[in-house]
């Protein structure tokens, strides 16, 4: 800061340093603004799940479980069917449990025995087309 001499240049001072108070402010308070909307639980939320979900090993994970999730239940219903024993229900939820988590654990290597499964059941469907035709 320069040495002031006169009463002129103290008044451009003083009004230089209130502008520049006023745009402090303005500058805080959108600051503030922005602080707050970052600290909703909603936005802290939306901050968490995007995090965890740009992981491809959450993705897989998610797969996975949801696989297995999904075999289980199915295993149980074919097995057992709509049973009202409660020792056929316990041993359903018990096979659903060991399904799910056989399924979820090893959801990598399913999926890879699908592909192949589906790949083969279409090579056989090309080759007994290509010698109807022959």
């Amino acid at each position: 800061m320069k040495n002031i001499i006169n009463l002129t240049e103290l008044r451009r001072e003083i009004e230089s340093l209130r502008l520049k108070q006023g745009s402090d402010a303005l500058a805080l308070k959108e600051q503030a603004k922005i602080t707050y909307e970052s600290l909703k639980l909603v936005n802290l939320l939306k901050g968490v799940f995007n995090d965890l979900t740009s992981t491809p090993d959450f993705k897989d994970g998610l797969v996975n479980t949801s696989l297995g999730l999904g075999v289980g239940y199915l295993t149980k219903k074919v097995v057992l069917g709509a049973t009202h024993n409660p020792l056929k229900q316990l041993m359903g939820v018990l096979l659903q449990s060991t399904v799910t988590n056989i399924v979820s654990k090893n959801g990598d290597d399913l999926k890879e025995g699908v592909y192949k499964l589906i790949g083969n059941l279409i090579k056989k469907i090309k080759e007994s087309r290509q010698s109807r035709l022959n």
